[in-house]
């Protein structure tokens, strides 16, 4: 009989991460979230310039095309970073207490690179040369406004409920739809603004469309739709704590009926208002 003395010992975690080096992540990949960040935009962003320097496509073909990049882009890059692959997403996650304020921090850098990355590769390629933002003929920068940000609270916000809910994403079964549901929030916000200015939705492209400054863009609108995209992060933080209240800790200690009632009616008004507004 083998006594306790002689028992023997387990082998350090040292010798085992040592022994299977390839399944715990080394210095360099640590620095891999924010090369997907960064990667991403810069094809989101670039995917957007050449969408828009497309004469004499079909613009419905066009948000199609950016919807579909975004839903591809976000699949492959989900499990490393968790895909916000935007500024105003990153922001909202910090204010909706699902993201360190120095991890959404780094992100946005990340991101804000990859956007000028590509809006200096394609401003050097001649591409995007007819790019027009703001309000097109009949209509003014209140509209553009109110679209801009009322959309990119609407990205944020289905960004929030699909990928930072704890609901929809329990531990060892995340779900696989977020993707999807991020490239319709495209797909829907450009088409709905058609015919009254182009939508971006994106921080991180606005920021990269500040290059064109000098090729026919003035300088306050890139600016503009920097400032809306981040007021819509601003409301989906806030409308994520309403509908979802027992995700936070001091709300959770509230009267339960109250706030389960004020959830629903939060949801059915949230989507039912952008229902009829799309």
């Amino acid at each position: 009989m083998t006594s306790l003395s002689e028992a023997p010992e387990e082998e350090p975690i040292a010798k085992l991460q040592a022994a299977e080096s390839s399944v715990f992540a080394s210095r360099w990949e640590q620095f891999t979230p924010y090369i997907a960040e960064f990667w991403g935009t810069l094809v989101i962003t670039a995917t957007f310039l050449c969408n828009v320097d497309g004469a004499g496509t079909d613009p419905a073909f066009k948000s199609i095309s950016q919807a579909f990049m975004v839903i591809g882009i976000v699949s492959a890059t989900k499990h490393i970073t968790g895909a916000s692959l935007n500024p105003s997403v990153s922001l909202a996650l910090a204010l909706a207490g699902r993201q360190k304020l120095r991890t959404a921090g780094l992100l946005c850098v990340a991101q804000i690179a990859g956007g000028l990355t590509a809006a200096t590769l394609c401003f050097e390629a001649g591409v995007a040369k007819e790019l027009v933002l703001g309000p097109l003929k009949f209509h003014n920068w209140v509209q553009v406004g109110l679209l801009e940000s009322l959309y990119a609270c609407m990205l944020c916000l289905v960004y929030l409920n699909c990928a930072a809910s704890t609901k929809n994403n329990p531990k060892g079964d995340q779900n696989g739809f977020i993707g999807i549901a991020v490239g319709c929030c495209y797909l829907a916000s450009h088409n709905a603004a058609e015919g009254i200015c182009s939508t971006v939705s994106n921080s991180a492209v606005a920021i990269g469309l500040l290059v064109y400054g000098a090729g026919g863009i003035h300088l306050s609108h890139g600016v503009g739709y920097f400032l809306y995209d981040l007021l819509g992060a601003f409301l989906a933080a806030g409308i994520y704590r309403v509908l979802r209240p027992k995700e936070f800790v001091s709300l959770s200690r509230l009267n339960e009926d109250n706030t389960q009632e004020s959830a629903v009616l939060g949801s059915e008004f949230i989507g039912t208002f952008y229902i009829v507004l799309t």
